[in-house]
């Protein structure tokens, strides 16, 4: 094994994020610095049940075995409840006796005389549902000196996971160039693209602006969530419907409403799947749909469905109002309150809103008004 030191091994890990080339030799370069057989970057989806991977002087004939067979092996799974950005020692996590039971090593280990593996579980591909980051991996030799190999690993760690997030933004800055991102951009909603297990890959301007506000939804890891359990719970369940939705090529926009619980009615979440990512690194040349997130609040002075209700089917101001706060899930008594008008006020409204627009329920509203709000 040829010798690298700790300085060229940073300058390799940060050319390959920019590049985008040559990880096999900077993964055998991280290996020769921490004394290790090998290494690879890896995501693991416990969910589909996929994995991609690079390796550094493994036997690349048995990554299509890994990605199809081990996505959701119990080294992966263990390290997703491990702490990101710092080294996991697999026997810490599984014992060599038990790991030499599994067919993770039957099939991966053995073949490449294997024993021991540090792994680097990085932020924003490890949660509850995937594991993902750099790991190197042992001969039984080396794994007499695991402890010293789980240090120089730690030692690099910052320097990878700032790779790991550099390669992933210049993969999403490439990635816009394949879609019709500059339309999504362009949104007067708050707009975000998502992959499917909401990794975010930009956010327009209104986007940027609510996550400041900590409005409904935060970024996590990189990762787009809802501010409370509850709005995240909405998300996930969104995210999920529409991609199933677009998979069995049925109409796959969704609109879902996703409270605050603060007293303020509630906005619209609206998702519609886009094609899939370029090839990308750690997601494969088959990485899924990714996703359009759209946040609207029809209660907003300025809400584009207030204007579009006005101009589409000849409402007046007072009854787009109306049919803005009601389609946010208000009650007619609510939105009297809000509006300063009396209750038989807001039902007469109401009853000329549902007659203008052909429709029979507040939950066609909702509908209806939410897709105004996303611009379709």
């Amino acid at each position: 094994m040829r010798s690298h030191s700790y300085a060229r091994t940073i300058d390799l890990l940060y050319a390959a994020a920019v590049h985008g080339r040559d990880w096999p030799a900077v993964l055998s370069a991280v290996a020769d610095y921490v004394g290790a057989e090998g290494a690879m970057l890896v995501r693991h989806d416990f969910v589909t049940g996929k994995a991609n991977l690079v390796v550094g002087r493994l036997r690349a004939d048995l990554n299509d075995s890994y990605m199809r067979d081990h996505a959701a092996n119990p080294l992966a799974v263990g390290i997703a409840g491990r702490s990101a950005g710092r080294p996991a020692v697999g026997s810490s996590i599984l014992s060599r006796d038990r790991l030499r039971r599994t067919a993770l090593y039957a099939d991966i280990f053995a073949p490449q005389k294997l024993e021991e593996s540090v792994s680097l579980p990085h932020a924003s591909l490890t949660h509850a549902t995937a594991s993902g980051g750099l790991g190197v991996v042992l001969n039984a030799r080396q794994a007499e000196a695991v402890d010293t190999v789980a240090a120089r690993l730690g030692r690099l760690a910052p320097h990878i996971a700032r790779a790991i997030d550099l390669m992933l933004d210049v993969e999403a800055s490439r990635a816009r160039l394949h879609r019709l991102e500059a339309m999504a951009m362009a949104l007067p909603t708050a707009a975000f693209i998502l992959l499917a297990d909401g990794l975010l890959l930009e956010a327009n301007a209104a986007g940027e602006a609510l996550l400041a506000k900590g409005d409904c939804l935060r970024l996590e890891a990189r990762r787009l969530t809802g501010a409370t359990a509850a709005q995240d719970a909405v998300l996930a369940r969104l995210r999920h419907a529409a991609l199933s939705r677009a998979e069995a090529e049925a109409p796959a926009r969704l609109v879902r409403a996703l409270p605050r619980g603060d007293g303020r009615p509630a906005c619209f979440a609206i998702a519609t799947p886009l094609p899939p990512l370029p090839s990308s690194v750690l997601l494969g040349r088959d990485a899924g749909p990714c996703l359009l997130l759209q946040l609207a609040d029809p209660t907003a002075p300025d809400a584009p469905g207030i204007a579009a209700l006005q101009r589409g089917f000849g409402l007046t101001s007072a009854e787009a109002r109306v049919a803005a706060l009601v389609g946010a899930g208000l009650s007619a008594p609510q939105a009297a309150a809000r509006l300063k008008v009396s209750a038989a006020t807001t039902r007469t409204h109401l009853a000329h809103v549902f007659d203008k627009l052909g429709i029979r329920s507040q939950r066609e509203l909702v509908r209806l008004c939410a897709l105004l709000d996303g611009g379709g």
